[in-house]
């Protein structure tokens, strides 16, 4: 008779701190209250569009535009596999829409195409230079901190 009794202890002190346990252990869960997002200001979040600053926006009026879903497919990066090391992943964009626009003719209505400065990479110095060097280049205290200007 005592072994079926330390049986059913052992059972309700297991599921004891099981309950205990779960109160405790409970996984995280996010809300839409995060501290992370920051809400934007509340005339220009609603009234302007997403992008504003990025890209210059198109005149008033324009509507519609006459892009069809063969003609978006211009717009998805797709490049064939070659030696040079090209990937789909596009850097630079001229325009928001990469193709992927759905309905078609909702794409190429807000924004005008921008013009895209690619920054030029330093010159990569021979082995044998007697400069500081850091990795492939020169070193230059007057440089900015990356080639794009950023301060890190």
């Amino acid at each position: 008779m005592t072994n079926q009794t330390d049986s059913i202890l052992f059972l309700i002190l297991a599921l004891l701190f099981a309950l205990i346990g779960s109160f405790f252990f409970t996984p995280v869960r996010e809300n839409f209250l995060s501290h992370l997002l920051e809400p934007g200001a509340f005339p220009e979040s609603v009234t302007k569009p997403l992008l504003q600053g990025d890209y210059p926006l198109q005149k008033a009026g324009a509507g519609l535009s006459d892009l069809d879903s063969r003609s978006m497919s211009a717009f998805y990066p797709v490049f064939p596999n070659s030696y040079l090391q090209r990937t789909n992943n596009v850097r630079y964009w001229a325009t928001p829409n990469n193709g992927t626009c759905s309905p078609a003719n909702m794409c190429g209505t807000l924004y005008e195409d921008k013009k895209i400065n690619v920054p030029e990479f330093p010159p990569i110095i021979p082995f044998s230079s007697k400069d500081t060097r850091v990795n492939v280049y020169a070193y230059d205290a007057d440089a900015p901190s990356d080639i794009y200007g950023n301060n890190c």
